[in-house]
């Protein structure tokens, strides 16, 4: 759902050109790659948080562990985060919203199976490989223990990715 949420955000901008509107106004680049990352992030925190009637329905059976209820909804809303920066990054690059889409689901889902490919790369790229993985570090949070290796990658997959954003944007005044 998120690659197709942030196709649109940076990518049909450029097209139409309202960004050279956007560029007018007082605002700065990263100001406004911010503002379409939080409202795609609304967005996905939205759909988040219309699951947790199931979780009150499951607590009204019987009993409900909470640490890793909790921890899942952590680790789902950083997973999130992180796949709508990749999403609002690929959007920055290019003006057809169809390639941002498909490069965002590739990244994102590259970023997913590296988890799952752990085994069958050789010894001394695993670590690696299992660190790059996003769904490796949602385990760990899905459990119910919030590691700050785990948040730490997630903001910094956040953040290097809006600060691609943000410089794909500002390299239009290089040109």
């Amino acid at each position: 759902m998120i690659p197709a949420v942030t196709m649109r955000l940076l990518a049909d901008e450029k097209a139409t050109g309202t960004l050279e509107l956007l560029a007018t106004m007082p605002v700065r680049d990263w100001e406004v790659v911010v503002g379409k990352f939080l409202a795609a992030l609304a967005l996905v925190a939205t759909a988040i948080g219309l699951t947790i009637v199931s979780a009150i329905s499951v607590r009204l059976l019987g009993p409900l562990d909470r640490g890793p209820a909790i921890g899942g909804y952590i680790g789902a809303l950083l997973m999130g985060a992180s796949y709508v920066s990749i999403g609002v990054m690929c959007s920055a690059f290019t003006r057809n919203s169809i390639v941002a889409f498909i490069s965002s689901f590739g990244i994102s889902f590259a970023l997913f199976l590296c988890g799952r490919l752990t085994q069958v790369v050789p010894e001394f790229l695993q670590p690696i490989v299992a660190f790059i993985s996003i769904d490796n570090h949602f385990e760990n949070v899905g459990r119910g223990v919030i590691d700050t290796r785990d948040v730490l990658y997630y903001l910094s997959v956040i953040g290097t990715c809006l600060l691609v954003a943000t410089t794909a944007l500002e390299s239009r005044r290089w040109k």
